[in-house]
């Protein structure tokens, strides 16, 4: 099994380089580096030898009239690494990690036809919840 690590300030040019499709787009380290000295920010990563070939990124929102809850950005895993149970490691890594941050619920977005993420979510005791999920663009787009 592959070493899951929380990431800490100042390992971003540390972290062995990931395997293609860890992360959804393109890898820059100087943006993991900024993640990592954002409060309230995790990078729980999955390390096999050399390489990372696994991330789960979470946030913690801090309300001024709830508890915080634990919002997972995103968790990735390497096609030669899938089903090996380090999808379930990192999720419930970044969990705990919640959980120590005070957070009395975790969410995250899958997508309805990604049937292995949704397959993982049920496994692991997350339920689903009926929501609309909005989008509004922040840079111009060609038809703008």
């Amino acid at each position: 099994m592959a070493e899951i690590r929380r990431l800490a300030l100042g390992e971003a040019a540390s972290m062995p380089s990931p395997l293609p499709e860890v992360f959804d787009d393109a890898f820059e380290r100087s943006v993991l580096a900024a993640r990592l000295s954002a409060e309230g920010h995790l990078t729980v990563v999955a390390i096999d030898g050399d390489r990372t070939v696994g991330q789960c990124l979470a946030v913690v929102h801090r309300k001024a009239d709830q508890a915080p809850d634990l919002y997972i950005d995103e968790v990735g895993v390497a096609p030669s690494h899938r089903r090996r149970g380090i999808a379930r490691a990192l999720l419930a890594d970044a969990v705990a990690w919640g959980r120590e941050q005070g957070c009395e619920t975790a969410w995250l977005v899958a997508g309805a036809d990604d049937a292995p993420a949704r397959a993982l979510y049920d496994a692991a005791g997350w339920s689903a919840e009926p929501a609309v999920v909005y989008e509004l663009p922040l840079t111009p787009t060609p038809d703008s």
